[in-house]
């Protein structure tokens, strides 16, 4: 029965009981993922999650739990960020019929340690990016973990156990298993979470959540304001507070979405309403000090936010007040329902609702919070007894669905769960909850404050007896009073009064911030001799001076010194309500604190264009400090490419409409293939290899992107990583005994292997698996989705990935701001616009006229339509050249690059006589600054027209190339396709349109191993034979630190290599001629034939000299230790032998050889010593014999050794001492004649040197 209310108690006419259907809220959740499976569960900024998955990844969470056997109500904490992994770890973490903890490692060390000490069991779930920052930081508060659980990216979820300082790999459940729901082992009255608040005693309280209580509100807010699987949600609360559950259960048990905005956009409100905006959000739950930052964003800016599809936005955690709502509803209309909600944590969220409609006359007037939720009731007492209308007394809450009181405190559980002062004749537990309030005559309920010292700052709880216990606790501090202060817009701050000798308001901050969250620290600390007193002797805390009193801050004033600072000023005189603040001052030492960080990192980006961290204003916390950084950040456009609205198919870009009609006619289906080929030696963790190619593309959406055809237009469709068909294949060739052949003909297998557009995936990644530390790998990918530029960047990316995976270091790969579907939207809504206009003009101005057409020489006929089939050639520009170039280059202003391109135009007009000439070359597309950590198929193509005359200089055509291609580069907006279409020039199906030729300078690529920063692989190329070609000839130009390589890519059914190869090398010389003389005319710059370069290369180095050819080497020997005996042959480590040494030792080992064990002619001996001098003695002993002799490296492994003197059928094995283990082990029934200082064989004579 639920209590009757008594005449003067809150409306009860909706207090009728609702049915739960037995429903523990993770069950509601798997009842609505098998509903809706396929429906996007969770939005982050660059990654979603379906229902299906998101159980699936719960489940896998549970399973680590039953695996481990953990006891049901075993405490789980959650050190994770807000996101698909903590939504999946609560909710395995309640399946397991465990208790869910969350952590932030924003909570001061002092939480933490009685966090850890008071309700942890010794497991804790991780994000694999963060685990190297959370293991340092278990190790700095001296926390002993038992287990960690890591998920990553890609939906894995790891175990690991933690041992002797490190932790090793148990078990784990990889991201494409589909474990099935575990069965219910929770009951509604069984606890499931804990959330920390402060407390009294200078230690935050631990409250316990149950099943049926958190399962109760849930579906309260899901009747109330009709929720269904249409409902976006914003998850804006931290995960450290209750409330947070209500943004991430009420979506997921709805079959809706819950959206999770960047972590930028929390602390920056600027980008927070572009967000909203932006995802359409139908439901936010804030406070109303975030509320009224939301407020003044939605002021100022412009345009103005059309926040067209937000619904309901449900206020909670501080008074609202009439004001607030008049801006909103002038600001952003009545399209959306403000709610004013109260309900403390103890009683498990809300017990108290308003759906705001009419306002009081005062615009300061705080508005009340309605009446009570489905089976509460609110009863405001005085004296034991219900208040009359209008009369203040205590708040007090019943409900069968409270808390279950604080965690491992009976006492302070029974201090606040008390018996009901209105029943007398048996048990009934309530919630005092320490609040004053009154019912309102139309039976409403208004909280006007406490009844204690505690206090909401910015929404959160604060006992002000918690922070002055901890000012107390600073050595040199006295007294200490601390105080609520209402500052700007209503927003509660705290100032602290203190004295005490030896410790400033600066020193005491940094102490308090070991103690205290960073919300419940002071915004204003204040130094005083002593304390005003009453007349009692008592401190007088209204004597206290205000914050913004005289003297209330020591120090000289220091102004600004430039424009940024001037402006930084005014900001921080706006926020902190002062006339002047010094430059050099800390903007938390002025009143400062979270919230008006908050806003100050708005007010900066709206101002100078610069997006700050937050963490960066904590770090950086004066004007002149972020003055500093503000000028020496890149500016990022405020109007940034926004994300297209989601759909079934996106826009294609111009280039890969082109790529896809090419596909279409079939010319070549590989020629567009990307490919890369890496050997890859050392120890190679394959488990976190593939995970790290997993989660990029994971990443990017364009790696999970297929083209079909819509009404006869391509069109992209993006697919959720768990249903775009990616994998690493693995292919052990180890047991092959022609492994690199093998290797070679599947790489070049790959690389000549179509792509389904439609079908996908469009990136293939093998890796081969040679030796025990040898591996080759490939990489296939098709351009229509890729470039140059992304395989550099998938490299960095997985290489990032694979270090954080393989040594736990967090991995910084920021958050994608856009995806390639958002970037074609924004490029084809410039198409459309008019600021493509005179790129446009310039374009087809430079190629008015008859167009030219370059007339190579060629070995075959050219074929009526254009094939795609080649090959390539390689040479070396060497350093000296390459130097020299360079240096010319400079002379004239100009880049390698231009220098390249002369030469190349030069060259083809020396074999053309053509003086019209066009060739080609890619540009990265990238002129955005959200597009240079996207993959994708950004490249543009400029068509490079130049005029050559026969008597003009090297330099002066430099000069020209230089201006012909600034002008290029200046117009590249504009798509080279687009281009080609304008123009409507006649198609000749045997050549590309416009150019023939392409040139391309690239700079060395970065390995693998150099971006891991891993020194135990090597990285190196696998050669294979390139047989596609996409123009006539390609001048591929990669510079390398100390030389200039070029691959020359040519059409094999036009060049045969033979000619290509003299291309090669007539460029070559052509470079020289240019260094030797740049201001030679274009028609004396010599071009060296192949003839005349053979007589180079053969007269010039005939170094042949005759020597005995009839005579053996041992012979030759004793020839030289003949001519000069004490002459020194060899030496090694600061010993020596002379020729008559070395031929002493070399006879007695000989003789001791061929008279001792048989050694003679036409046998072989095997030989296994160490590099010193006895090696050289040793090998040419064996060859005094007439034997010869087996070279035997000690590094190979002991069955290549054995097998080498089985199969050569050496009758013995000739060794040293520091070798005899290995030697026994490998020799079987041979036998060993061992070097050692007691030699088996006579020592030299006494009277030659030692």
């Amino acid at each position: 029965m639920f209590f009757n209310r008594p005449s003067g108690a809150a409306n009860h006419s909706r207090n009728r009981p609702i049915r739960m259907d037995n429903s523990i809220i993770h069950t509601v959740f798997e009842r609505t993922a098998s509903r809706f499976p396929d429906k996007t569960a969770v939005q982050e900024e660059q990654r979603q999650i379906t229902y299906q998955d998101l159980n699936f990844l719960a489940n896998r969470v549970a399973g680590v739990l039953k695996y481990l056997d953990v006891e049901k109500g075993a405490i789980a904490g959650v050190l994770m960020p807000p996101g698909i992994g903590l939504m999946a770890a609560m909710l395995g973490i309640f399946k397991a019929g465990c208790i869910y903890l969350p952590i932030s490692d924003h909570f001061s060390p002092k939480r933490l340690r009685q966090l850890f000490e008071q309700s942890f069991h010794g497991i804790l779930v991780i994000d694999a990016g963060q685990r190297a920052s959370a293991e340092a930081l278990l190790r700095t508060l001296g926390v002993e973990v038992r287990y960690l659980v890591v998920m990553d990216e890609v939906n894995n979820v790891d175990l690991f156990e933690c041992r002797d300082g490190g932790s090793v790999l148990l078990h784990a459940w990889p991201g494409n298993t589909r474990p099935e729901n575990p069965p219910l082992t929770a009951a509604g009255e069984d606890a499931n979470y804990i959330f920390y608040t402060s407390g009294s005693t200078g230690e935050a309280k631990a409250i316990l959540g149950s099943h049926a209580s958190l399962s109760h509100f849930i579906h309260w807010q899901l009747k109330e304001f009709g929720l269904d699987e249409h409902c976006k949600v914003s998850q804006l609360i931290q995960p450290t507070f209750d409330a947070s559950l209500r943004d991430m259960l009420t979506p997921l048990c709805a079959g809706g979405t819950v959206h999770v905005p960047p972590e930028d956009a929390r602390a920056n409100t600027a980008r927070l309403m572009e967000w909203i905006e932006r995802e359409g959000i139908h439901l936010v739950h804030t406070v109303p000090s975030l509320f009224r930052l939301m407020l003044k964003e939605l002021a100022l800016a412009r345009p103005r936010h059309q926040l067209n599809e937000l619904k309901f936005v449900l206020l909670a955690g501080e008074a609202l007040y009439a004001k607030d709502v008049t801006a909103w509803r002038k600001e952003a209309g009545n399209g959306a329902e403000l709610v004013n909600l109260y309900g403390p944590t103890e009683a498990t969220m809300i017990k108290t609702f308003h759906r705001i409609g009419e306002l009081p006359a005062d615009p300061a007037q705080v508005l009340h919070v309605g009446q009570p939720i489905d089976n509460t009731f609110v009863a405001i007492i005085n004296n034991d007894q219900l208040c009359r209308i209008g009369e203040v007394g205590e708040v007090y809450i019943k409900t069968p669905f409270l808390s279950k009181g604080y965690y491992n405190k009976p006492e302070l559980t029974r201090q606040a769960f008390v018996q009901n002062p209105l029943v007398k004749d048996r048990a009934d537990v309530i919630y005092k909850t320490g609040d004053l309030g009154r019912y309102l005559p139309n039976r409403n309920i208004e909280i006007i404050g406490r009844a204690d010292s505690q206090v909401k700052v910015n929404g959160v709880r604060v006992e002000l007896s918690e922070v002055e216990h901890a000012v107390l606790g600073v050595e040199g501090v006295s007294e200490a009073i601390v105080q609520p202060y209402p500052g700007n817009d209503h927003q509660l701050e705290l100032v602290c009064h203190y004295t005490g000798a030896g410790v400033d308001a600066a020193q005491l901050r940094t102490h308090l911030l070991q103690a205290l969250n960073r919300n419940a620290i002071p915004a204003h600390i204040i130094k005083m001799d002593a304390f005003p007193l009453n007349i009692n002797g008592k401190a007088d805390r209204n004597a206290l001076p205000p914050p913004t009193a005289p003297g209330s801050l020591a120090g000289d004033y220091a102004g600004p010194r430039n424009e940024i600072e001037k402006k930084l000023e005014e900001i921080w005189g706006t926020l902190l309500d002062k006339e002047r603040v010094s430059r050099n001052v800390s903007f938390f030492q002025v009143g400062g604190h979270s919230l008006k960080a908050v806003q100050l990192v708005s007010r900066i980006y709206r101002e100078f264009n610069v997006n700050l961290k937050l963490a960066e204003v904590f770090a950086n916390p004066t004007i002149e400090k972020i003055g500093r950084m503000i000028a020496t950040s890149v500016k990022t456009a405020f109007e940034e490419i926004k994300p297209a609205a989601v759909q079934p198919y996106y826009d294609v870009s111009h280039a890969q409409k082109r790529l896809w009609i090419l596909d279409q006619l079939d010319e070549q289906p590989a020629a567009y293939n990307m490919t890369s080929a890496y050997r890859l030696t050392g120890a190679l963790d394959r488990y976190a290899f593939e995970r790290a190619f997993q989660a990029v593309v994971q990443r990017h959406e364009s790696l999970r992107t297929t083209f079909v055809s819509v009404m006869g237009e391509p069109r992209q469709q993006v697919h959720p990583y768990e249903a775009c068909g990616f994998d690493v294949r693995y292919v052990d060739l180890r047991e092959l005994p022609d492994r690199e052949p093998t290797a070679r003909t599947l790489a070049e297998a790959e690389a000549a292997t179509a792509f389904d557009l439609a079908a996908g995936p469009l990136l293939r990644v093998v890796l081969l698996h040679l030796a025990p530390e040898e591996y080759v790998l490939l990489t296939t990918i098709h351009h229509i989705v890729s470039d140059n530029w992304s395989m550099k960047l998938m490299v960095k990316e997985v290489a990032a990935l694979y270090r954080s995976y393989r040594q736990g270091d967090a991995a910084s790969l920021k958050p994608l701001k856009i995806q390639y579907k958002d970037f074609s939207h924004w490029q084809n809504q410039q198409l459309r616009g008019e600021d493509l206009k005179g790129h446009r003009a310039y374009w087809l101005d430079r190629f008015k006229g008859e167009l030219p057409v370059l007339d190579l020489p060629t070995d075959h006929p050219r074929p009526s339509q254009k094939t795609y089939r080649g090959s390539s050639v390689t040479c070396r520009i060497n350093g000296a050249l390459s130097d020299s170039l360079k240096k010319l280059g400079q002379q004239h202003d100009a880049s390698l690059f231009t220098m390249l391109v002369s030469a190349v135009n030069v060259l083809l007009y020396r074999y053309t006589g053509q003086k019209d000439i066009v060739v080609g070359t890619p540009v990265a597309g990238r002129n955005h600054n959200d597009l240079e950590d996207q993959i994708g198929f950004y490249i543009n193509t400029l068509a490079v027209r130049s005029y050559l005359d026969d008597h003009e200089s090297f330099a002066d055509f430099l000069r020209g190339t230089k201006t012909n291609l600034l002008q290029a580069y200046s117009h590249h907006l504009y798509p080279f396709d687009r281009l080609v279409d304008e123009l409507n020039v006649h198609r000749d199906l045997s050549r590309s349109p416009l150019f023939d030729v392409l040139v391309v300078l690239q700079e060395e690529m970065t390995s693998f191993a150099e971006a891991a920063g891993l020194s135990e692989l090597t990285f190196s190329h696998f050669q294979t034979r390139r047989t596609v070609s996409k123009f006539d000839l390609s001048f591929n130009f990669n510079e390398q630190e100390t030389a200039i390589v070029l691959t020359l890519e040519y059409n094999s059914d036009l060049f045969a290599e033979a000619t290509v190869t003299r291309f090669a090398r007539n460029f070559e010389a052509l470079l020289g001629s240019i260094a030797a003389d740049s201001q030679a005319s274009l028609c004396t710059l010599d071009v060296l034939t192949g003839e005349e370069r053979a007589e180079l290369l053969e007269g010039f180095n005939n170094t042949s000299r005759p020597y005995p050819k009839g005579e053996r080497l041992p012979a030759l020997l004793a020839r030289q230790a003949a001519l000069s005996p004490r002459a020194t042959a060899l030496s090694y480590e600061g010993r020596s032998l002379t020729y008559q040494q070395l031929q002493a030792h070399a006879d007695r080992l000989a003789a001791y050889l061929s008279d001792q064990l048989g050694v003679g002619s036409g046998q072989v001996v095997g030989l296994l010593v160490e590099r010193s001098e006895w090696m050289v003695v040793s090998l040419l002993a064996i060859l005094k014999t007439g034997a010869a002799y087996l070279p035997l490296d000690a590094a190979l492994p002991a069955e290549r050794l054995a097998f080498m003197l089985t199969d050569c059928r050496c009758p013995v094995l000739l060794t040293q001492q520091e070798l005899l283990a290995l030697a026994g082990q490998v020799s079987g029934p041979l036998p060993l004649a061992v070097l050692e200082t007691g030699l088996a064989y006579p020592q030299p004579d006494p009277d030659l040197p030692a």
